[in-house]
């Protein structure tokens, strides 16, 4: 099991997870939270001038709770690695995951700029 965990503040307040040999970044936000293409999930945190969005990274199941994640998808990771990375496409942490397809659940604090964001990644 792997944990990551990063306190940051990205350029334009925005996180890409990918694999980075081949994430296609979506075409357009606009003002959702999150977008999303068959290779890379675009997440929004709080404003890079309010302060610090606590990032963690992991393959461990959380605790059970009721709270719905923001979002579900599958993602390509051929190089079977995620990485959360800035708009720059500076990797802030890197996991290690077991396909080359990744399950990516993402929750968020906050519906429109999370100080506390969570992803957990596992097999498809």
């Amino acid at each position: 099991m792997m944990k990551r965990v990063a306190e940051i503040a990205p350029p334009n307040s925005l996180l890409l997870l990918m694999d980075q040999a081949t994430g296609e970044i979506p075409d357009i936000i606009g003002e959702r939270l999150v977008a999303a293409t068959s290779s890379c999930v675009a997440v929004g945190t709080l404003s890079e001038q309010d302060g610090t969005t606590r990032l963690t990274l992991t393959d461990e199941p959380a605790p059970e709770d009721d709270a719905a994640p923001v979002y579900d998808g599958v993602i390509a990771t051929p190089a079977r690695k995620l990485a959360a990375c800035t708009v720059l496409l500076e990797t802030i942490v890197e996991i290690d995951v077991p396909s080359q397809a990744t399950r990516v659940r993402v929750w968020a604090n906050h519906a429109t700029e999370p100080d506390d964001i969570r992803v957990l990644v596992s097999a498809p």
